[in-house]
């Protein structure tokens, strides 16, 4: 990517994500806090359900995934077929790039301008990036057309946003403001519905992810715990489908 130092927007993201220590940080984060942890197993599990079940057997398979981080989400999408990652922060491509072994294309790339030309990839994914897209300039609705572009016709758009719901994303949404003015974008089903308004789709489904973890305020519950939130969490995902920590959303094009 050829970044455009002009550019107030790439500035600020680029500063903010672009540092050596971003990718540290975000894999000691994921990996210290068990309640992080296995909600994004969960995610994943929920992401890999999704894309199998209409997913044929038969076609060369295709995945770009829009801000890949450290490439997390990747290493499992690599068993699907080929799996593509963008984002815009080199150090955190640097380190995808470890976490996949290789097996992953990786580019750097503005998630508002994709480089891809239309119709491109059977399934489009995007987790944990149009929360953090909350600046004045930041356009989560031109990330979501982009997305819709370059996915083919008959294709997925999946993608995942932190909710109101949970006490540490409230924490969260305190502490980005303190610290940088700008509080973190976290979504309700009303504001899905109106970012998704003007998109010409087949359908769209909306799923709430872990409703239990609401009722957890802190990010360091015992391992210990685990298998009893996660009980709880099948049931309640059945009874407030639309209620949880995360919504994952997914449009058929």
């Amino acid at each position: 990517m050829t970044t455009n130092h002009t550019n107030p927007r790439l500035k600020r993201l680029l500063k903010r994500y672009g540092k050596k220590t971003s990718p540290v940080r975000w894999d000691f984060f994921v990996g210290y806090r068990p309640l992080v942890r296995y909600r994004m197993e969960r995610q994943t599990k929920k992401l890999l359900g999704l894309i199998k079940r209409n997913q044929q057997s038969n076609q060369e398979f295709t995945l770009l995934d829009v801000g890949c981080g450290t490439g997390r989400y990747l290493t499992h999408f690599l068993s699907l077929g080929k799996a593509v990652g963008v984002d815009i922060s080199k150090p955190m491509l640097e380190q995808a790039e470890k976490n996949t072994n290789g097996r992953a294309t990786l580019i750097q790339a503005d998630a508002e301008n994709l480089p891809f030309k239309d119709n491109t990839f059977d399934v489009v994914t995007c987790s944990y990036l149009l929360e953090n897209l909350n600046g004045p300039k930041d356009n989560p609705k031109k990330v979501l057309n982009e997305m819709y572009r370059v996915t083919k016709n008959k294709g997925q758009i999946i993608f995942t946003v932190e909710t109101w719901y949970s006490m540490p994303n409230l924490i969260s949404y305190v502490i980005s403001f303190l610290k940088r003015k700008t509080p973190l974008n976290f979504y309700s089903v009303k504001k899905i519905k109106e970012l998704t308004k003007r998109i010409d789709v087949q359908s769209i489904n909306i799923y709430g992810l872990s409703p239990i973890t609401v009722f957890f305020p802190w990010a360091r519950d015992p391992l210990s715990m685990m298998k009893l939130i996660e009980r709880i969490d099948n049931k309640l995902e059945k009874l407030m489908p639309l209620f949880g920590t995360q919504l994952i959303i997914e449009i058929k094009k």
